[in-house]
This record gives C-alpha cells, sequence and structure tokens, in this order.
C-alpha cells in the first residue's frame, strides 16, 4: 500500500511508459496518483498483459480490489479525522488538502480499474462502481460539514479573542481612572495636612500672646 494517508506521497515505479485509460481525470490524473498509489498503479498496469477471462486475471482483479477496499478506509472520514484531531488547526487545514489530493487520484485508479473489472463481472462491477460512488458522495458531504464546523469554530475563537482585547481595553481605562483618584487623593491628604500644621501654628501663637499677657 502507500502508506498512511496524511502523510508525504509514495515512491513512483516505474512501468515501461503504460499510464491507464483516459476518462474522468484523463491519463495526466492516473500518472499523478501512480505516485500516491504506487502498488495499485503497478498491479492495474499489469492487468494489461495478462489474458481476458484467465483465472490469474481474475485473481489479480480481486488483488487490486482488495488494496482499492484498503485504501478506502484510510480515506475514510473517521479515519481522516482520527488522524487529525490532535494537529493545529492550520496543520490540519494543510493535511485535509492533501487528502483531497489523494481521493482525486484513488478515484482516477478506482476508474480504471473499473473499465479492466466489466470483462471479469459486468453485473459485480456496475454495483461496486455504484457503490464506489456512493461512498464518495458521502465521504464529501462529511468532509464539507467538517469544514463548516471548523469555520464556526474559527469564528467562535475569532469572537472570544475580541471580547478578551475589549476585556483588556477596558481594564487599562480602568487601572488609569483608579491611579488618577489615587493621585488626587494623595493631594487632598497633602492639603489636609497642611491645613493642620496651619491650625496648630495658630493655636501655639495665640498661647504664646496669653502667656505674656497681650490678650
Amino acid at each position: 500500500g502507500a502508506g498512511a494517508v496524511v502523510g508525504g506521497v509514495g515512491k513512483a515505479v516505474g512501468i515501461g511508459g503504460k499510464g491507464g485509460p483516459g476518462g474522468p481525470g484523463g491519463k495526466t490524473e492516473v500518472m499523478s496518483a501512480a505516485q500516491a498509489y504506487p502498488a495499485i498503479h503497478h498491479n492495474l498496469v499489469l492487468l494489461s498483459d495478462v489474458p481476458g477471462g484467465s483465472e490469474a486475471r481474475n485473481q489479480k482483479l480481486r488483488e487490486v480490489e482488495e488494496q482499492l477496499h484498503v485504501e478506502g478506509q484510510k480515506l475514510s472520514d473517521e479515519s481522516v479525522e482520527e488522524q487529525l484531531k490532535d494537529l493545529p488547526f492550520t496543520e490540519a487545514q494543510i493535511k485535509r488538502k492533501e487528502v483531497e489530493d489523494r481521493r482525486k487520484h484513488f478515484t482516477a485508479l478506482q476508474d480504471w480499474f473499473f473499465e479492466e473489472a466489466r470483462g471479469f463481472s459486468p453485473k459485480a462491477s456496475r454495483s461496486s462502481k455504484e457503490n464506489w460512488r456512493e461512498t464518495k458522495a458521502g465521504q464529501k458531504d462529511s468532509l464539507l460539514s467538517s469544514s463548516q464546523q471548523l469555520e464556526k469554530s474559527d469564528d467562535c475563537l475569532k469572537s472570544s479573542r475580541r471580547t478578551l482585547n475589549e476585556a483588556q481595553v477596558t481594564g487599562a481605562a480602568s487601572l488609569q481612572e483608579l491611579q488618577r483618584q489615587r493621585s488626587s487623593m494623595q493631594r487632598s491628604q497633602s492639603t489636609l495636612e497642611e491645613t493642620n500644621g496651619n491650625i496648630g501654628d495658630f493655636g501655639n501663637a495665640k498661647q504664646k500672646r496669653k502667656f505674656l499677657g497681650i490678650f
């Protein structure tokens, strides 16, 4: 397989110039898928050299189908969310983009497989393809829902930051007002002490004059 979904792209396998069919995504998409899923791509190319209707071809198709099933499980929303749940928001968004690219490559290989499988079991192929499409649609809807939830969480975080900033501004203003009031109280206390001192001096002078018989 290609290893974990969230991570680097696997090393491409030399296929001797064969690149798969056209259709959705075209040959370029299939060749990109060869880098993302070299083992699956390699087995699909080998199918072109296996006689149609033979047991060897049927066995190879079953092998590819199993590989697609395993990789499809890795691309499921549950698996992806489990891998992303502990990542920072920005890093998780980057990884989601990588997952979307891998899903495109995976879909190109699916389409190729279904074309090859038509000669293997047309009825089973059509049924499998419908299931794959339903799964893909469900994954897309779930991914959109997850993205909307992340955007909502981001909006809540921004709102909380705005509230915190406003609280800091209000706190700074309150601190300045308290400092102003403290300065005013200190000036009032100083004036009161000076007044008390003057009253004390006046009283002492009066006592002194009385003692000398002036009054």
